[in-house]
This record gives C-alpha cells, sequence and structure tokens, in this order.
C-alpha cells in the first residue's frame, strides 16, 4: 500500500514539473525573453518618481500633478516606458484621430528583420505599420521614436485583479476591454503575433489579418526632441 501511494506521489510530482517545464519552454519558443537591459530608461528616472508607479505627461511631455483631468501620455516609473493615451471612447471609428480608442488595425510590418517573416495584411491604411509612421511623422509628445510594445512590454501594464478593462484605469482611461496588438510575431506561427486582452489579461496570438486595438510606447531615455 505504501509503495502504491509513492508511485502515485512520484508521479504526480513528475507531471507537474514536466508541466512546468513544458510550459515555460513554449513560451520561451514562442517569443525571446530579452532579459538584457530588459527596460532601459527605468535607471536614468529620478528616485522621487519612483514613488509612484506611474506619472502623466501632457502632449509636450511634462509631468503632471497625479490629480490631472487630461494628460495625454504616461510614464511607467518602474519599466521607463511612456505609453501612449486613448480618448474619444464613443463607439465610433475616427481615424483621423490617431488616439481615438474606438480605432482597430490590422497588423502589418514591411521590415523582413522585424516581422518574423510574415508582414501580415496590409489594410489599406489602417494598419499598425501606418500608425506608427503617422504618429512619429507629427511627433507625437515632441518624439518620433514610437513603436508598437514587445509582448513583454504591453504585459507589464496589465492589472487582472481589476475589473474590465485589466489595467490601471487610472492613468489608462478610454483603454477597450478587449485585445491589443504587439509587435511580436508567434515564432511557431509566423502569420500569428502575440496580444493582450484587456478583459482580463490574458496574453495569446491570433492571424494578423484580424483587427485589434493598439498602443504606442517608447523609451523615455531616448529623449530626443523636435528639434534637438
Amino acid at each position: 500500500m505504501q509503495k502504491t501511494a509513492l508511485f502515485f506521489l512520484t508521479f504526480f510530482f513528475f507531471i507537474c514539473t514536466a508541466g512546468i517545464s513544458f510550459a515555460a519552454n513554449s513560451m520561451g519558443n514562442s517569443y525571446p525573453e530579452n532579459s538584457d537591459n530588459f527596460f532601459p530608461g527605468s535607471e536614468a528616472l529620478p528616485e522621487p518618481s519612483k514613488k509612484q508607479p506611474c506619472a502623466k505627461l501632457d502632449s509636450n511631455g511634462k509631468e503632471l500633478s497625479d490629480f490631472a483631468v487630461k494628460w495625454a501620455m504616461v510614464r511607467d516609473n518602474f519599466t521607463g516606458l511612456v505609453w501612449e493615451v486613448k480618448d474619444s471612447q464613443d463607439g465610433v471609428k475616427d481615424y483621423s484621430n490617431l488616439h481615438d480608442s474606438d480605432n482597430i488595425y490590422g497588423w502589418y510590418n514591411s521590415n523582413p528583420a522585424a516581422n518574423g517573416g510574415n508582414p501580415g495584411l496590409l489594410w489599406s491604411e489602417t494598419n499598425g505599420e501606418n500608425f506608427i509612421n503617422e504618429l512619429n511623422s507629427t511627433w507625437f509628445g515632441g518624439h518620433d521614436d514610437w513603436r508598437l510594445p514587445t509582448i513583454q512590454e504591453l504585459s507589464t501594464i496589465i492589472e487582472s485583479r481589476v475589473p474590465d478593462p485589466s489595467i490601471k484605469k487610472g492613468y489608462f482611461p478610454a483603454t477597450m476591454p478587449s485585445g491589443y496588438w504587439s509587435s511580436t510575431t508567434c515564432a511557431s506561427y509566423p502569420h500569428s503575433a502575440w496580444l493582450v486582452y484587456f478583459n482580463g489579461g490574458d496574453v495569446e496570438h491570433d492571424h494578423k489579418s484580424y483587427g485589434y486595438y493598439l498602443r504606442a510606447v517608447r523609451n523615455s531615455a531616448k529623449d530626443n526632441p523636435k528639434g534637438e
């Protein structure tokens, strides 16, 4: 009887550890961990800033009071990343407003070195590459180095304990409780890319031809204001 119990206990332990290993390997094969200097820029932030999880910024990148009722960007004081803030959540798409939270886009990246071997579907003007190009051509926030976040970066703003949308609502208003594209292609299925669902915080991949929401990001350490 004791030998039988010991056998099942050993078998159960093996399955659990194997499962953990498989999960870790499958995730690692899907996108790189890239742990070396993963969030460069956070070390450049002043210590007082790190006491707050995030900072609201105006359209020129100036830090605002935490009680500000209108802001254009949010800086995550842990990662040093600066995020675009969405607006105009009224159920109506308006592609003339790059920050309209209702706008959806197909995943598209024409750069062979960054698209995982599959550029995605060119959705006329409503695709991720055009969105980023337009954002940079207008020098949003005084910068032209905006991009789509990696799946690791996008995952850092998930608040899974918060009801839909699963994000810090006090800093990220007008967030849709749905999927947001990352820039990361799924290694096992190059026709798919990774995204975060902000209605629970799940991380999954889907076909690049499908339409999801976008949120741009930049690294605050690369501060090259317009005209300098």
